[in-house]
């Protein structure tokens, strides 16, 4: 899980992953690839064993729309940043969610608050593709 602020309104800076298999928490450095350590209304799904994160605002500049995301390796302490020759359009408040393989991403606001129609997926550890319009 990513930082961003607290129920009080605090930015929290501390990346982390829940490892259900021993009950625990471990500390991950940032993903790669990020702009700030911090960021909110990203997409974020759990896929069973990982999280995958892609998007959001920069929470240091809230004008700040990206395109990047990352999920644990399976090295406690790191990241894989998710990558794509074309990834898809900087996206905040996106909707995701899980099929089973794939991690679909569609919809939310770009960085000029243009609703977004496009539904992307990621295939770990694939890259993004675009699905297309009927």
């Amino acid at each position: 899980i990513g930082p961003g602020t607290d129920l009080g309104g605090e930015e929290v800076d501390t990346w982390g992953a829940f490892y259900p298999d021993s009950d625990s928490w471990k500390t991950y450095a940032p993903p790669p690839g990020f702009i700030s350590d911090s960021r909110y209304v990203a997409a974020f799904v759990w896929t069973g064993q990982e999280a995958i994160i892609f998007g959001g605002l920069d929470n240091h500049d809230s004008s700040q729309t990206l395109n990047v995301g990352a999920r644990p390796n399976p090295q406690p302490g790191a990241w894989t940043a998710l990558t794509a020759p074309n990834p898809p359009a900087p996206v905040r408040q996106a909707a995701c969610t899980r099929t089973g393989t794939e991690m679909l991403v569609t919809a939310g606001f770009n960085y000029n608050s243009t609703y977004m129609r496009d539904v992307w997926a990621y295939r770990p550890p694939r890259q993004f593709y675009l699905y297309p319009r009927p």
